[in-house]
């Protein structure tokens, strides 16, 4: 990115300091993918061990971390009231897509 995509990522990343998170951007970038790709499978396989469907399991790991909250049902999560492990799921996702993973370098 050169100086000013590094002036840019200083301004624009939280945290205590402005140093490197490594070397290269590239390799953040990199990293920041394995977690997204990660959490979403880690929350699409506890969706469907609690119950869901596959796709729906899919579906709603993806709109849960990216705060979409998009749903395959018309009442959205509301569909699962009779199991709370799914809204359980859900919740602590959000949560950890929500999380500054800048600082855990």
């Amino acid at each position: 990115l050169g100086i000013g995509g590094m002036q840019l990522f200083a301004a624009e990343a939280p945290g205590p300091s402005a140093d490197k998170l490594k070397p290269r951007i590239t390799d953040t970038a990199k990293r920041l993918w394995f977690i997204y790709v990660g959490l979403t499978f880690a929350e699409t396989i506890l969706l469907y061990l609690a119950g869901m469907g596959l796709f729906d399991a899919v579906n709603h790991s993806l709109s849960t971390l990216s705060t979409g909250g998009f749903s395959t049902k018309n009442a959205s999560v509301a569909f699962w009231n009779d199991n709370p492990l799914v809204q359980y799921i859900t919740i602590l996702f959000m949560f950890l897509a929500g999380t500054n993973f800048v600082i855990s370098y």
